[in-house]
């Protein structure tokens, strides 16, 4: 197999890394792409990419993964009065950052 195959295949996987990097955020993206010695410009974009479409899966996603995460913590055996103080005690907060 020819070397710049391989050479293109080592690039495609830094930026990816570095895109993914960037969906979990900026502060983590950037000394990965600085370490993986990638072009500045390539490190910007991949870290703006990667952070826009987190807040886009978040922004389209975000009231079924907090309704998900919420049936997750609140226990079957609950009582529905527990139940509503749980919901009560979580929704201003929730409300008050515009939080989904």
């Amino acid at each position: 197999m020819p070397d710049y195959i391989l050479i293109m295949g080592k690039i495609i996987i830094d930026y990816v890394l570095v895109f993914l990097m960037g969906m979990l955020g900026i502060w983590k993206a950037i000394p990965l792409g600085l370490l993986l010695k990638s072009h500045p410009f390539i490190i910007f974009l991949m870290t703006a990419l990667g952070a826009s479409s987190a807040v886009l899966i978040l922004f389209f996603f975000g009231n079924k993964i907090r309704g998900y995460i919420l049936r997750k913590r609140i226990k079957a055996t609950m009582k529905t009065e527990q139940l509503n103080y749980s919901r009560n005690k979580v929704q201003p907060v929730l409300d008050f950052w515009d939080v989904c």
